[in-house]
């Protein structure tokens, strides 16, 4: 009979939440958008609603601009502005995108168990427990325990319960389930999923990964550290964007378009941060329309598939030529 109550109690919440996130968001975006037409300008949500009754009431108490971010949070994690609950303007408030974004990083990861070597990356550990819990909103069953995420690089941890997974999943870091409640430590947690292969920049004034002269070069903004939008840095949003872009190019050498080739050396080396092992050689990759062409060691290419064209292994190491991939990829 208990239960049946606080399932009635949810599906009641859950009802009047609706109503008034439905009400809240037809004035915060305006009346010319429909919720299906805003989903559709952030495709990365998935259609999520952007209204959903899981989002905590506001106010929230050290929360001013309304973006579900504490202001403290939003100092800490440095790419935001307490005063401003969209910075990207896509009709996505702040907190739930991010919200949405650091969901979508834990799920990738990968289980680590007792017995397993010693983890190399970031890993999850499942932490269940004998018993379940539902959610004071929807009413959904979840396990009572929670996820432990692990970084091994910074030897940090942060945990999650279960029933906050399933709130981050409706974009919100506050959660309330009938055992457990609270809210996630937004801060931790991203200072737990950050990669330690993101090496340092010198005369780096906004801290994005690219140097000053490099932004200059590349047409960018030296003062401004995420001018995509989308909450990360520009330095990695780049590089991983520039890796995936190698990782597809043909092998050559050809005619009309561009190429990499392996030139293979006889040795190892090994990545300074994960000991990851690599050739000690390197990718020659060639624009011959442009006649262009830039060498990156194979353990620079891995830094780059981590957000870092900076790059520290135990034979190579230095800084990839952003210049001159910027102009080789066409990058924006």
């Amino acid at each position: 009979m208990v239960r049946k109550m606080k399932m009635w109690k949810a599906l009641l919440i859950a009802l009047l939440g609706s109503l008034v996130t439905a009400f809240l968001g037809f004035f915060q975006f305006g009346k010319s958008s429909s919720a299906k037409e805003m989903a559709g300008r952030f495709s990365d949500l998935d259609s999520r609603k952007i209204a959903d009754a899981h989002w905590p009431p506001p106010p929230i108490p050290g929360d001013t601009d309304g973006d579900m971010i504490l202001d403290t949070e939003e100092a800490a994690l440095g790419l935001f502005n307490p005063y401003d609950p969209d910075q990207n303007t896509n009709k996505v408030i702040d907190g739930p995108e991010l919200a949405y974004q650091l969901e979508r990083i834990i799920d990738r990861l990968p289980f680590w168990k007792s017995g397993d070597p010693a983890p190399t990356e970031i890993v999850k550990i499942d932490n269940s427990q004998w018993g379940i819990e539902y959610c004071e909103v929807c009413g959904e069953e979840v396990n009572m325990g929670f996820l432990r995420i692990y970084n091994p690089w910074k030897e940090i941890h942060c945990d999650v319960h279960h029933i906050a997974m399933h709130y981050l999943h409706h974009g919100s870091f506050a959660y309330d389930g009938t055992i457990n409640d609270g809210r996630i430590e937004v801060d931790l947690l991203n200072r737990v999923l950050g990669d330690d292969h993101q090496l340092d920049v010198n005369n780096d004034s906004d801290g994005d990964l690219l140097s000053d002269s490099e932004e200059s070069a590349l047409g960018r903004d030296p003062y401004n550290a995420d001018e995509s939008g989308n909450f990360r840095v520009d330095g990695e949003d780049m590089s991983v964007r520039m890796a995936a872009k190698i990782d597809k190019l043909p092998f050559g050498p050809l005619p009309d378009e561009v190429y990499k080739e392996e030139c293979i050396a006889y040795g190892i080396e090994y990545c300074e941060i994960c000991g990851k092992e690599y050739n000690m050689g390197y990718l020659s990759i060639t624009d011959p329309i442009k006649a262009l062409t830039v060498e990156i060691p194979f353990v620079g290419v891995h830094y780059m598939e981590h957000g870092s064209f900076s790059f520290e292994g135990t034979v190579n190491e230095g800084r990839g030529d952003v210049e001159t991939l910027h102009e080789i990829f066409d990058d924006v």
